[in-house]
């Protein structure tokens, strides 16, 4: 595969790291500071920080001294310090305040002040400078934010300042900023926190004194790296250099070629052989595919369970209109997304694209789908109004396709006819047609079924269809209807078998209360591969298969106009089966079937294709299996 490449060389061992003059992180429970008042702010450490007793700040204010760096510098002697500080304002008089002193303790290095109460910009060096250091006044521990501070004190006049909040983001502009020298002798003395009065705040961490920190770049000795790159902007699939006399680091980012030649990334589940995409408009005036789509962008070198990168973070996919050639971006703003395009599917021509969403983006290119079609249309059932006219009509065209109606039944059907195509129907010589009436087909939905609909197909959007027909495209014929209540609940018998249990196994299922019986719903595993799984059919909630009681398949045979049985009930014949396999392709019920209903403790009800008896509850037979609604 094609992985293009960044790669840096960094030399290693000629640097010396700063000399440290003092270092504190309060990672143990030292406590390096004091109280200058008993019961007021007393100094703690907690959670690996030193902070104050936060239950006694709402005391007079005092001063806390930290003697620890006292001497840890001399006067006249260049400096680096750097610390995490928490600084929260009174709620009563001004003045709290933060210093680092020089090392007579008479004149600060670094002075935070609070200008006013409640502050959250305080003032620097007691000069115009202010810097947003504090979230305010009366604030918790937990309000307030790590600040790093990084100060730098040049003996003979010169102090600089680094501010960084704690996303490393630098703070009002003080990145090794200059600000007013206040002691010209220097060196390191005490820190203070000046409380002030009421609710003030602090806390510090991560105290290094060291030598003069230079933050520019170190001169490092040029390493020339060769690359197969044809321009300096482009990525590439090779690197090398000569290994010079000093250690080197090799750094590298490997991002996905989405456009090699060998293994390219593409999209899938788009039509082929120039074939459109069929929709039509619901009654929500939003257009939808008969057939779902499953747009997938693959990328066959990723591990067979994450081929499909369409959602990946690092790519953005988006719909352009297309115009037979070159794609054209979409004429609104914002382009119009993948998810916008599948919630509306216009009728028009259309490419997808994907591309890398920046320059941090693991893939890099752009692929495009090929151009394709979204058509509108669809569907026309012909059919007589009554018996007599069954095998009148001559034929019917749609545009210039000519379609006989079925001699048994009148019936002509024609899928996929655009908008505006002219249908025609003539009649058979003798014959003239009194009336045609031509509507908008409307199905019978599962959740409105009533006892005149049994035999009636259930398609997965939850329709009735006609009894012994080929459901319409876009639909899937799920089973029969066999049974319907007076509240309008029912039975819909399944198309094909489940796998082989025997009774105890069935018995030990879930069980589940629909159309005022007691179903055993198949776990996962015992529908085999004939069944789908479902648990709504369009509008309506139903079981999931399941096993139903002995007078429930009685009555569905019954009303299934089964001629076969016993005193014990109906059970299955040509009738039956009539309804399972014309026109939708069921298997027709054959063999010896488990009931979900006990007849002895070790016997229970099955039937077979003359009568009901009964069956050791440890054989293994057949499971034809039903859905509630």
């Amino acid at each position: 595969m094609t992985l293009a490449l960044l790669l840096t060389a960094v030399g290693g061992a000629w640097a010396q790291a700063p000399t440290i003059y003092f270092q504190q992180d309060y990672s143990s429970e030292t406590v390096d500071w004091s109280t200058g008042t008993s019961g007021r702010f007393t100094p703690i450490v907690q959670d690996g920080y030193l902070t104050v007793t936060q239950d006694q700040r709402q005391n007079n204010g005092t001063t806390l001294t930290c003697t620890a760096t006292q001497g840890k510098v001399d006067a006249g002697k260049d400096f680096t310090m750097s610390f995490n500080v928490k600084l929260g304002a009174s709620t009563n008089q001004s003045a709290t305040a933060f210093n680092i002193y020089d090392a007579a303790n008479s004149a600060p290095i670094l002075s935070f002040a609070e200008g006013s109460v409640g502050a959250t910009a305080w003032k620097i060096n007691q000069g115009t400078q202010t810097a947003t250091v504090s979230a305010g006044g009366g604030k918790s521990i937990d309000e307030l934010s790590w600040i790093f501070v990084q100060v730098t004190s040049i003996a003979g006049g010169k102090t600089y300042l680094t501010l960084k909040d704690d996303q490393n983001n630098i703070i009002d502009g003080f990145d090794k900023t200059e600000i007013p020298t206040l002691s010209v002798a220097g060196g390191l003395g005490k820190i203070t926190f000046v409380t002030s009065r009421y609710l003030a705040n602090f806390a510090i961490d991560n105290v290094l004194v060291s030598e003069v920190v230079n933050d520019e770049p170190a001169t490092e000795p040029a390493i020339e790296v060769t690359t197969n790159a044809a321009s300096k902007q482009d990525l590439f699939t090779t690197a090398s250099f000569k290994m010079p006399t000093f250690d080197v680091d090799v750094n590298y980012e490997l991002v996905r070629d989405m456009q090699d030649e060998t293994n390219p990334v593409a999209f899938s589940g788009l039509p082929s052989n120039d074939e459109p995409i069929v929709v039509k408009k619901g009654s929500d005036g939003k257009y939808q595919p008969i057939e779902a789509l499953n747009i997938q962008l693959i990328d066959p070198v990723a591990a067979a369970e994450a081929q499909n990168i369409i959602a990946a973070d690092g790519i953005t996919v988006t719909v352009l209109v297309g115009n037979g050639g070159t794609p054209i971006e979409y004429d609104q703003e914002p382009p119009i997304t993948l998810e916008a395009f599948l919630a509306d599917v216009k009728p028009g021509y259309y490419w997808i694209k994907a591309e890398q969403t920046d320059e941090n983006s693991p893939y890099d290119g752009t692929v495009y789908s090929s151009q394709f079609a979204v058509v509108e249309q669809y569907d026309l059932t012909v059919k007589p109004a009554d018996e007599y006219s069954k095998g009148k009509l001559d034929k019917v065209t749609v545009g210039t396709e000519e379609i006989t109606p079925d001699a048994t039944t009148g019936k002509a059907t024609k899928n996929g006819i655009d908008p505006g195509t002219e249908v025609k129907l003539k009649a058979k010589r003798g014959y003239v047609i009194e009336k045609v009436e031509a509507k908008k087909t409307v199905f019978i939905k599962l959740n409105a079924a009533k006892a005149e609909n049994i035999g009636m197909v259930v398609c997965n959007k939850g329709h009735l269809h006609d009894a012994k027909e080929a459901v319409p495209d876009g639909c899937t014929a799920v089973g029969i209807l066999g049974k319907v209540t007076g509240t309008g609940h029912g039975l819909i018998l399944a198309l094909k078998n489940a796998t082989n249990q025997n009774w105890n196994t069935i018995n030990g299922w879930t069980s589940a209360s629909y159309a005022g019986t007691t179903l055993k719903v198949l776990p996962d595993g015992a529908r085999g591969t004939n069944l789908t799984s479902y648990t709504t059919l369009g509008e309506t909630t139903v079981s999931n298969w399941a096993v139903a009681q002995k007078s429930d398949y009685a009555a569905i045979f019954a009303n299934l106009g089964s001629t076969k049985g016993d005193n014990e009930g109906k059970t299955f014949d040509g009738n039956v089966n009539a309804y399972i396999t014309t026109g939708v392709g069921g298997t027709a019920i054959s063999g010896d079937f488990w009931s979900a209903t006990s007849s002895t403790d070790a016997q229970a009800w099955r039937f077979i294709s003359v009568y009901w008896s009964r069956g050791y509850k440890t054989n293994s037979r057949t499971v034809r299996p039903v859905l509630g609604f």
